[in-house]
């Protein structure tokens, strides 16, 4: 991806990665203070915040960026410029804003700077990632053997959660909270998702291999 890299694209990705990086930074800002009110350790309220797939997801954004900007040529940032890499994220942060306000929005009434700073992480982050995939990044080397990779994530955060939830109590989302529906719901749950998170992934695919040129597709 690098190769092709624009300076729209370097602009762009500046931008998105700004605004990423300020709505996690005041997400820490604004909660943190609030879990230590509550008794936690600000190693505690640290973890607690990033147990939020939400969380991980937007760091994950910011951080895959500002390495394709700042450290293009390391291992970091040429993992981060694969077109298959940012696919993957582009699938990540889309569920985030899926699952935020089809599901979850109407049991958080946020106010204020939080309502303001969870727009940011769920609706204009997701919009501009997106965007940027769509219109700025080339498709070239994307193929349908790189999606079972791509759950690999969602999958390993599943189990974080669960094993976390096990040792602690406390689950981020109550679809996947033990104590309240058991271990084989919650597993159904989990599996739902992966589908989802699959059936979302091959969408990207086919959009993005719809938009590579027909004579660059032939070895893909």
């Amino acid at each position: 991806m690098n190769q092709n890299f624009t300076y729209k694209n370097s602009i762009a990705s500046g931008l998105i990665a700004a605004v990423t990086w300020f709505a996690v930074f005041m997400q820490y800002k604004i909660s943190v203070p609030e879990y230590l009110e509550k008794g936690r350790t600000l190693a505690g309220s640290i973890v607690q915040l990033t147990s939020y797939f939400t969380i991980l997801t937007n760091v994950l954004v910011a951080l895959s960026l500002t390495a394709v900007l700042l450290i293009p040529k390391t291992v970091v940032g040429r993992f981060f410029s694969k077109i298959s890499t940012a696919t993957a994220i582009a699938v990540y942060i889309t569920i985030v804003c899926l699952v935020y306000n089809l599901v979850l929005r109407q049991f958080w009434n946020a106010k204020s700077v939080f309502k303001t700073n969870d727009e940011l992480l769920h609706v204009v982050v997701p919009f501009l990632y997106v965007l940027n995939w769509l219109f700025l990044l080339p498709k070239t080397g994307l193929v349908w053997k790189q999606l079972p990779g791509w759950l690999l994530f969602p999958l390993g955060y599943l189990v974080y959660i669960i094993i976390r939830g096990a040792l602690t109590g406390y689950y981020p989302y109550f679809f996947v909270d033990v104590k309240s529906f058991g271990y084989a719901a919650v597993a159904l749950n989990a599996f739902g998702l992966l589908i989802i998170f699959a059936l979302l992934g091959a969408l990207f695919i086919f959009i993005g291999r719809k938009m590579i040129p027909k004579n660059q597709t032939e070895n893909y």
